[in-house]
């Protein structure tokens, strides 16, 4: 059975908690890893309806894009949804700036609501290198193991995939009293032809990787180690620079918007250039005007817009697109739904009724 732990763990290999900024309040907030979780609710608030809506189905668990506990609690009522999860027994987990900042996370998930193609990260804040990962296993299962690895998100080089490097040898061994070796015998020294597989990882897909490694090999303790490469690094953080096939004028991008988010507004300004190069950034992203800018955006979608930053925008020559919070960052919760679902099968996942009303938001 699934346990709030087990669900973190696929949480923090999607999107590492490492990765949240500091005073973000991300992971385990309310619970314990050890608890069991039949049944779930996603949502990208933990609000008092949500948190009654989760102990009215029976919800062990919660995961929420925004924190429950953002800043320092002095008392807590029993309003507070805290307290409403504490009373009930029910666990939530808080992916916030690291699935922002994540591959594949909230800004991806927008980029691809939006129909565009999500490439250069517009706001760095971490560089992590690239890890090369090596594993010995018998020359028969080389080839089941690596396509493992691969499919878990080995071997990534850019615009090349499946890369990976071969050597053979010998490898040697003694089981112990109380092992069970795939091959050879317990107390005697086994030597065997290996294949060792060697191949790049991008950080965000270690676990991933080695996981499904694991699960490919036949050996009961696989050999295998993990290096860092500095001659590749993974970069981390907010927004995207996205291309889009079509050129848009600012009023045609905001009817896009509205059609593909479902916003009932969109506020927006026009610089009066066409529009093909478009940053996005899930949330509040007002900040990246400038960043946008630099990197050859000709708009930023976003959230959340203040006047002075629409001004910072208009002497930039860059359009920017407010499509709320709420819709903008709404679109990752399919996408967690569909990944925690086909981790546990046996758990059941749904996304909380109060997260599907935008008027909420509105």
């Amino acid at each position: 059975m699934a346990t709030v732990g087990k669900i973190f763990e696929v949480i923090d290999a999607l999107a590492p908690f490492s990765l949240a900024e500091k005073g973000d309040n991300s992971g385990l907030i309310v619970g314990n890893k050890e608890n069991k979780v039949k049944k779930a609710l996603i949502a990208l608030d933990i609000t008092n309806e949500v948190a009654n809506e989760a102990a009215g189905i029976g919800a062990e668990l919660i995961i929420s894009h925004h924190p429950v506990i953002y800043n320092p609690l002095y008392s807590l009522s029993d309003e507070n949804p805290a307290n409403i999860l504490a009373k009930n027994g029910i666990s939530a987990i808080c992916a916030h700036t690291n699935l922002d900042m994540a591959p594949g996370g909230v800004s991806d998930a927008l980029a691809e609501a939006l129909g565009f193609e999500g490439k250069k990260v517009i706001e760095v804040v971490h560089r992590m290198p690239f890890k090369q990962v090596c594993v010995f296993c018998p020359e028969e299962y080389a080839e089941k193991v690596s396509e493992a690895m691969f499919l878990a998100g080995g071997g990534q080089q850019g615009n090349y995939s499946h890369c990976a490097f071969f050597s053979k040898g010998v490898g040697q061994f003694m089981p112990n009293e109380k092992a069970n070796p795939f091959t050879g015998e317990n107390g005697k020294l086994e030597k065997t032809q290996e294949v060792r597989i060697e191949m790049l990882v991008p950080p965000s897909r270690l676990k991933s990787v080695i996981s499904a490694m694991k699960d490919a090999h036949p050996y009961e303790e696989p050999a295998f180690c993990v290096y860092d490469n500095l001659a590749f690094v993974e970069k981390y953080g907010f927004g995207k620079l996205c291309t889009s096939e079509t050129e848009f004028s600012a009023n045609s991008l905001a009817a896009h918007i509205k059609e593909r988010l479902g916003c009932k507004v969109v506020r927006y300004t026009d610089s009066g250039k066409t529009i093909k190069n478009i940053a996005v950034c899930s949330g509040a992203g007002g900040s990246l005007i400038r960043y946008a800018a630099e990197k050859g955006a000709d708009a930023l979608i976003c959230g959340d817009i203040k006047h002075d930053q629409l001004i910072s925008a208009r002497n930039l020559g860059i359009s920017v697109f407010d499509a709320g919070h709420f819709h903008t960052e709404a679109v990752i919760l399919p996408k967690l739904k569909e990944v925690l679902a086909n981790a546990f099968p046996e758990t059941e996942f749904e996304i909380a009724a109060q997260s599907i009303d935008p008027a909420l938001y509105e």
